[in-house]
């Protein structure tokens, strides 16, 4: 048993000072999750809410899990439930059409980076979006993932993989989209109109 998961059974089982030991060392992968899924803007308020529901749901917390795994999908399962909530209030292709126009340059870095990246992830498969900020954001294992998620370690591995040529795919186009003549064949200018 990790040190997380017996905070979690001793919190669970009233101590106090366990509990907020607990919350303190559970609210660093939360966090990291949060923002990585739902941008700097919501992540942080994300990240309370899912606080919030972990000690809600400690008292039937089993402690067969690693307390990370069961932290890190509350985390996750707030996260989209935020995202349901959100596409209920707005058309996703007008949403996806605007967001479009107000791009950052893929290669800004600083906050305007991490917008920019928020945005290019909205536009993964949640399943492959959660593989990648899991592993490459919050720092899991591909085991530790795919405990979160619920699925074989195998399938976090294609997620992953899938995910970062998806973001490789949507970052060529937005450099594309930036640049004069991108269209063109290589060597080939693009065409001039004559008229204007």
């Amino acid at each position: 048993m990790d040190a997380l998961t017996r905070l979690a059974v001793a919190a669970r089982d009233g101590d106090p000072a366990a509990l907020d030991a607990f919350l303190d060392a559970a609210y660093v992968p939360v966090h990291r999750l949060c923002r990585a899924l739902a941008g700097p803007t919501d992540g942080p308020d994300l990240a309370q809410e899912a606080v919030v529901r972990v000690v809600r749901a400690l008292p039937g917390y089993g402690g067969d899990a690693p307390a990370t795994a069961w932290v890190l999908r509350i985390a996750r399962n707030v996260c989209i439930d935020a995202h349901r909530s959100r596409a209920r209030r707005a058309r996703l292709a007008g949403q996806l059409a605007s967001e479009r126009g107000r791009r950052v340059p893929a290669s800004a870095t600083g906050p305007e980076g991490a917008v920019v990246l928020a945005g290019l992830l909205a536009h993964l498969d949640t399943d492959r979006r959660d593989a990648l900020v899991l592993t490459r954001w919050v720092g899991l294992s591909y085991a530790e993932a795919a405990d979160v998620l619920g699925v074989p370690v195998g399938t976090v591995r294609s997620r992953v993989a899938r995910g970062r040529a998806e973001l490789a795919a949507l970052l060529a186009d937005d450099d594309a989209d930036r640049t004069p003549g991108a269209g063109a064949p290589r060597g080939v200018a693009p065409a001039v109109d004559e008229a204007g």
